[in-house]
């Protein structure tokens, strides 16, 4: 389902465009936080301030050891254990990320040419993130939520053949509901892109908006491969003022 088609409304309201959506999506599995989600969390706890002081944005990839368990309390691509440490007071942005991770030797920190700092936790391929999709249209919500981008790439035409080819499934992953005021003006992504990779997108993505985009995989002994995407905003005042949103 295209996000371009869950607007109801759309009005000029105070020079902004508000967007008013009320749908059901797919679930993720439920259940408590597992370790991964506390391993994630106690990342962010350190990471998310770091970078939102430096106003820079990240790209967190990690590989891990699937979640095997057949109950609905599981997270398939958990979040592995690192050890996290505040940097020391005045240091940010890259430096200050890099003395976060300094106790691991299989987290390596770099930075790219656009700013986006880069975390890499283990021997990550991200195979899938070099699939080719010649035509990727954004709808409303698309353009302007990072979480929204995210659901739609899940859905490009070109990736679930990508996905057979490489023995890969996607983790569920559902956007937030919103109930949103977009301010004009406000960062958004282009209505259409052709021949980019959901790399590329990812990293226009976090440097638009400046927050953290995460991709996990990792694979079963069976073989089959398993990834994760998912978004999270920075604490810090956005042009994008949203109701009931947040990191799911």
């Amino acid at each position: 389902m295209e996000s371009s088609r869950l607007c109801a409304a759309i009005l000029i309201l105070s020079g902004g465009l508000a967007c008013l959506v009320a749908v059901t999506l797919p679930q993720a599995e439920s259940g408590s936080p597992g370790g991964g989600q506390r391993n994630e969390d106690s990342v962010l706890e350190y990471l998310a301030p770091a970078l939102s002081s430096a106003g820079e944005g990240a790209r967190l990839y990690y590989r891990t050891e699937c979640d095997m368990r057949k109950s609905k309390r599981w997270d398939p691509v958990p979040f592995p254990r690192v050890e996290v440490q505040a940097p020391s007071k005045g240091v940010k942005g890259l430096a200050g990320v890099r003395a976060m991770f300094q106790k691991n030797r299989d987290v390596v920190v770099t930075e790219g040419p656009s700013g986006i700092i880069r975390i890499r936790i283990g021997n990550v391929l991200g195979r899938i993130l070099q699939t080719k999709i010649r035509r990727l249209t954004l709808g409303f919500l698309e353009q302007h939520f990072p979480e929204w981008t995210i659901y739609r790439i899940g859905r490009a035409r070109g990736l679930k053949a990508a996905m057979r080819r490489l023995h890969t499934e996607a983790a569920p992953f559902s956007p937030p509901l919103e109930s949103v005021r977009v301010i004009r003006g406000a960062p958004h992504l282009p209505s259409v892109m052709r021949n980019v990779t959901p790399e590329q997108v990812l990293d226009l993505t976090v440097e638009k908006f400046k927050g953290i985009a995460i991709y996990g995989e990792c694979t079963e002994s069976s073989g089959r491969r398993l990834y994760r995407l998912d978004y999270v905003e920075l604490p810090r005042g956005r042009d994008l003022e949203s109701n009931g949103s947040g990191r799911r």
